[in-house]
């Protein structure tokens, strides 16, 4: 399994096509992304969203798409970017070739026309084997490189200053998780605080296409 330290040396040192964990660091430019969607929660996080006046990027799951199907239209019709998080949900290193194969259909065809072939792989657990897999199905490995471990979080201040504590830079994409109502609870005061340090909100496809340096 390839982790931590040795996670971001590898994403750094391949193509964005196959794998990254960020945009070019020149730009000012961010992502907030959202994963384990959609659910019960998805429409108030778009309000939230809406009435912060950023676009993220969600990365679902196949067969929460199949269960909240209205939730997952709504994503898209206001605006957002969706990706796949695995069908299941499943570690992707446990899966044969077939079946990460079939996952990643399987979801892929919940997605609207035009979707980005990249997905974020459950836990961001990876090897150089599932790396390999996806790039022959024609999939970029999406990571992230500010992690707040919102999912842990006991209060939305928690989740803002989190984020504050990382040395943010342009490009970053953040990790968060929508099901989380501390995380719900704490983007209006996070947004604001990325802006006032001058940051530029979006989705990842436009951080990614960000002028490199």
């Amino acid at each position: 399994m390839v982790r931590g330290k040795l996670l971001r040396a590898v994403a750094d040192l391949l193509p964005s096509s196959i794998m990254f964990q960020h945009g070019p660091r020149a730009s000012r430019r961010l992502a907030l992304t959202f994963d384990d969607g959609p659910g019960a929660h998805t429409r108030e996080l778009l309000d939230v969203l809406d009435g912060a006046g950023v676009r993220a990027t969600f990365f679902v799951i196949g067969r929460a798409c199949e269960a909240y199907p209205a939730e997952l239209a709504a994503i898209a019709e206001r605006g957002h970017e969706l990706a796949g998080h695995g069908y299941s949900h499943t570690a992707f290193p446990r899966l044969s070739a077939s079946e990460l194969a079939d996952e990643l259909s399987k979801t892929s065809r919940q997605l609207p026309s035009g979707a980005p072939r990249f997905v974020r792989p459950p836990r961001g657990q990876v090897t150089p084997r599932t790396v390999l897999r996806c790039r022959r199905l024609g999939y970029a490995l999406a990571m992230w490189s500010v992690d707040p471990l919102d999912w842990q979080a006991g209060a939305p201040e928690e989740v803002v200053e989190a984020v504050g504590r990382s040395p943010l830079r342009g490009g970053d994409i953040v990790l968060l998780h929508e099901e989380r109502p501390h995380t719900r609870a704490a983007l209006p005061e996070l947004v604001r605080r990325l802006r006032l340090a001058g940051f530029e909100l979006g989705t990842v496809t436009e951080v990614l296409r960000a002028p490199h340096p």
